[in-house]
């Protein structure tokens, strides 16, 4: 594929799903997996919540590697580094699957994100390379509406899985689908010519983090990602125990479950999409996110009564479908002023995501508080942080136009 393939509707639709399936590597190890957790503890002998320790370990794979990533496809374009991530992914997802117990777990887990990762920021540079504004807004939507068929297949291919072998198997489709992966960008052109590619050391990458840093825009969308993240993930993270330890859903149920919420976070995506093309960015991410925020009210209403599965469902999808929306909009407001840094800007991004995620689902893991009343009150209590960093964003933008003027 040449550049000006890309130029053709069928050459973008092409680039669309090469550049999805870059970004599902982590949601796949990580939701290909969940229905397994109750079989890994058994089988290593530790306690579910243990379990959730291997999510906080992929969680920080991914920050490490959005650090090292970043300057190396800012440094040697955006080819030759995801590949050599993507083959990490595949060698570590075998060790995965030949894991003894659950500290070789854990680290191949973290290994497996670092090689992941190297795919989800060389995919948001490759956008940022081709595309800005409103335009890179609906490629990422498009982009997030392809990497979210992930979360409906993946506990449904898991829990097939699981029924005719053992989880260790799981983490043998994850290296196939690797396979798949490095076939396929392989097919892409290289999109960040040499005379635009910085020649950084260790120092000089790190005074690029910094001055991405500071850059107003990057902080507050940053901030406004990493709280969505966290939000995402605490979810993923006390789901199983929530629903096949609480409710006592099946395996095959719970991926149902789960598929249901996903088609629900499809379908705010495309709305999305369909908005940016009359709206702005950021008008779009406030509407999100107080949808977000009326679900997480209504989160801490539901807490007050018997629990009822389905209206804890209901809820989920309320607010859960809003954050691949967010997550898209507010990296495109990331990325709007680094033309040239956009690797950079984009692991940076990524490591604010994942250390957020992993930060917070390790937390959930040890709060001695049963898992219910803590997924919900720790929903809201993120969508409550999200409302307040949105008003703050927009105060202080106001501001600063009342002074320019």
């Amino acid at each position: 594929m040449k550049l000006s393939d890309l130029e053709s509707k069928g050459g973008k639709l092409k680039l669309i799903w090469i550049l999805g399936l870059m970004a599902a590597f982590p949601a796949l190890a990580t939701d290909f997996y969940l229905p397994a957790f109750p079989k890994v503890a058994a089988d290593l002998g530790v306690n579910i919540t243990d379990i959730q320790l291997t999510l906080s370990a992929s969680f920080y794979g991914m920050a490490v590697g959005s650090l090292v990533n970043g300057p190396l496809t800012d440094r040697y374009g955006r080819k030759r580094p995801a590949a050599i991530g993507i083959s990490l992914f595949v060698i570590a997802s075998i060790v995965c699957a030949l894991s003894p117990n659950l500290t070789v777990l854990m680290i191949a887990r973290f290994f497996q994100a670092v090689g992941g990762s190297a795919s989800v920021v060389i995919g948001r540079a490759i956008a940022r390379d081709l595309y800005s504004g409103q335009e890179m807004a609906r490629t990422l939507s498009s982009v997030s509406t392809v990497f979210l068929l992930v979360p409906i297949i993946g506990p449904s291919l898991g829990a097939l899985v699981l029924n005719v072998a053992t989880w260790h198997w799981i983490f043998g489709v994850l290296a196939v689908f690797g396979f798949i992966g490095l076939i396929a960008t392989s097919r892409l052109p290289e999109t960040l010519p040499v005379e635009l590619r910085k020649k950084n050391n260790v120092l000089q990458a790190l005074s690029n983090y910094r001055q991405v840093s500071k850059d107003r825009e990057f902080r507050f969308a940053t901030m406004q990602v990493a709280t969505n993240s966290a939000l995402l993930f605490g979810y993923l993270s006390s789901a199983p125990a929530v629903f096949m330890g609480l409710f006592r859903v099946s395996q095959s149920m719970f991926a149902l479950m789960f598929a249901a919420v996903a088609v629900v976070i499809i379908v705010t995506a495309r709305i999305n999409r369909k908005v940016l093309q009359k709206r702005k960015v950021a008008e779009a991410i406030r509407g999100l996110v107080i949808v977000q925020f009326t679900g997480g009210v209504l989160m801490l209403v539901a807490l007050q009564f018997q629990p009822n599965m389905w209206v804890v469902l209901g809820l989920i999808m309320m607010i859960v479908g809003c954050c691949n929306a967010i997550a898209g909009n507010c990296t495109t407001l990331a990325l709007t002023n680094f033309r040239e840094s956009a690797g950079a800007a984009g692991a940076l991004v990524g490591v604010v995501q994942s250390t957020s995620a992993a930060t917070m689902a390790a937390i959930l893991a040890f709060i001695p508080v049963p898992p219910l009343p803590k997924m919900l009150g720790y929903m809201f209590l993120m969508a409550t942080i999200a409302l307040t960093i949105m008003i703050v964003r927009e105060r202080s933008h106001r501001n600063e136009l009342a002074v320019q003027g």
